[in-house]
Formats: C-alpha cells, sequence, structure tokens
C-alpha cells in the first residue's frame, strides 16, 4: 500500500481506495498464509485508520464502508467449540489397526505419535520434510515455528519408530514428511 521509508503519519490514508485494500488483503494473506492472528495486525491498522479519517471528514462514509467491505470480518470469539476425545479413544487411535496395512494408517500413526509427543502445530507438522527428519538422534528440524525461529524437536521411542515405519513404506524420495 505505502512505501517501506514513509512512516505511517505521512501516508495518505483517506486516498485508499477498495481496490487497494483489496490488495493489501491479498499481499497479507500471502504473507501469512497459516497465522489468523499475524494477518489482523495489519489489517486492523487499516480498518483503524479508514475509519479516522472518515470521523475527520476526510472520506464519505460510504466511501469508508465500501474498502471495510473489501476486508475480511475479524472473529469477535472462537467459531469452534472443539469436542473432547476420551484418552481410551486417543490410545486407539494412536496405535491404530492391530496391522497397519494401508500407507494412510501407517501415515496417520506417526503424524499423531510426533503430534502427540512433541507438541508441534498441525501447520508445522505439515510443512515438515523428509530432509528435516533426523533419524540417527530421533528429532526433527522445525524450520519455521511461531516467532519465525527455527527449533529441533526431540521424538520418542515410539514415534521414532513410527516414523520410520511410515519412512519405510513412502520411500525417502524428497519432499514433504507426511505427503
Amino acid at each position: 500500500v505505502g512505501r517501506a521509508d514513509m512512516a505511517d503519519e505521512e501516508f495518505p490514508w483517506h486516498c485508499v481506495t477498495p481496490a487497494i485494500a483489496d490488495a493489501f488483503y491479498t499481499a497479507v494473506a500471502a504473507r501469512y498464509p497459516s497465522s489468523a492472528k499475524s494477518r489482523e495486525n495489519p489489517l486492523g491498522v487499516l480498518r483503524t485508520m479508514v475509519r479516522h479519517c472518515a470521523r475527520a471528514g476526510l472520506m464519505t462514509l460510504e466511501e469508508r464502508e465500501s474498502i471495510l467491505d473489501c476486508l475480511p470480518v475479524r472473529a469477535s470469539e472462537p467459531t469452534g467449540t472443539g469436542i473432547a476425545i476420551p484418552v481410551d479413544d486417543l490410545v486407539r487411535l494412536v496405535r491404530g489397526p492391530a496391522v497397519p496395512t494401508a500407507l494412510r494408517d501407517l501415515r496417520t500413526t506417526a503424524m499423531l505419535e510426533v503430534f502427540i509427543c512433541s507438541g508441534m502445530r498441525a501447520c508445522e507438522i505439515v510443512d515438515v520434510d523428509v530432509a528435516d527428519w533426523d533419524a540417527d538422534e530421533a528429532v526433527i528440524r522445525i524450520r519455521r515455528q511461531k516467532g519465525g525461529r527455527p527449533r529441533l524437536v526431540p521424538l520418542t521411542a515410539g514415534a521414532a519408530a513410527a516414523v520410520a515405519v511410515w519412512l519405510a513404506a513412502r520411500g525417502d524420495a524428497p519432499g514433504p514428511l507426511f505427503n
């Protein structure tokens, strides 16, 4: 929307159009594809500045509304209620079938083992590549965690074994670990 060398106070906020707001939203969504909270910060600034411009008479209420209509509505409260999974069901889910034969069963078992033992976020698990797995040390490298820093995640023996079984079935071709 603006130039990197321009301070917020210098930006002509009253000149923002719906097309500019839409382009800004597209750029923010591309920058933060999996984090609604991170997207909300710059979008909140734009909403606030547009509202201030309308209050100051620098744009009409119709212009303000047409710009705000281009931006997603921020949820005021969580949209899902979630469910509680009984521990016995979770254990059966992780263990999987007595003899998992389908590749999907092997992958699901490995993903759940990693998810439960590591505390990794779902977006972190799906971003793990085969090259991020160190079988000798039984660790997974997260290239970018929340906050942008990389970290190593040690796995339990059971999770490491599940990943090894999955990789034996999947093969070690480059790409996502849990494709």
